[in-house]
């Protein structure tokens, strides 16, 4: 679902024959219908809804569901629903019978229905959805789910939608918040404001 403002209603002020081929019947395959593998859906076996930042109920000292920003839940501009505001009302005053080609049927195949496997679904033994720093749930003292990043969702150059070079803006290559590598409000390389 792609909201994509393409070249269609041209106001074009051109005296009389003129075929202006406008910005309208432009097949876009825009980074919509990807097949994305994005770090969500992680089969991750982990201390999961742990809140508060104190050791509640843990039986001895451990470190468990600690604050580690795991790859699940995050906010991603994932390369669906992009707003690209395309050359559509464009104004050409252009003389009489001109034979205007601007930017309309054009086949653009930006980078959208790419299968990118990204680190996601991926079966990670660490702290997932836990949002507090502390000793929690944990019995016993044994260095388990630790605060920080654990070995699989990391913050790194990793071919995903992220922001940056990290799959995330938090630790975790997840859907994360920001302008993906598809599609982006802008000049994006897809259905962009601008020429291409």
């Amino acid at each position: 679902p792609s909201t994509t403002t393409s070249p269609s209603p041209s106001t074009t002020t051109s005296p009389s024959p003129s075929t202006t081929t406008s910005p309208s019947p432009s097949t876009t395959t825009s980074p919509s219908p990807s097949t994305t593998t994005s770090p969500s859906p992680s089969t991750t076996t982990s201390p999961s809804p742990s809140t508060g930042t104190s050791p509640s109920p843990s039986t001895g000292s451990s470190p468990s569901p600690s604050t580690t920003t795991s790859p699940s839940p995050s906010t991603t501009t994932s390369p669906s629903p992009s707003t690209t505001t395309s050359p559509s009302p464009s104004t050409t005053t252009s003389p009489s019978p001109s034979t205007t080609t601007s930017p309309s049927p054009s086949t653009t195949t930006s980078p959208s229905p790419s299968t990118t496997t990204s680190p996601s679904p991926s079966t990670t033994t660490s702290p997932s959805p836990s949002t507090g720093s502390s000793p929690s749930p944990s019995t016993g003292s044994s260095p388990s789910p630790s605060t920080g990043s654990s070995p699989s969702p990391s913050t790194g150059s990793s071919p995903s939608p992220s922001t940056g070079n990290s799959p995330s803006t938090t630790t975790s290559p997840s859907p994360s918040m920001g302008g993906s590598p598809s599609p982006s409000s802008g000049i994006s390389p897809s259905p962009s404001a601008g020429k291409q």
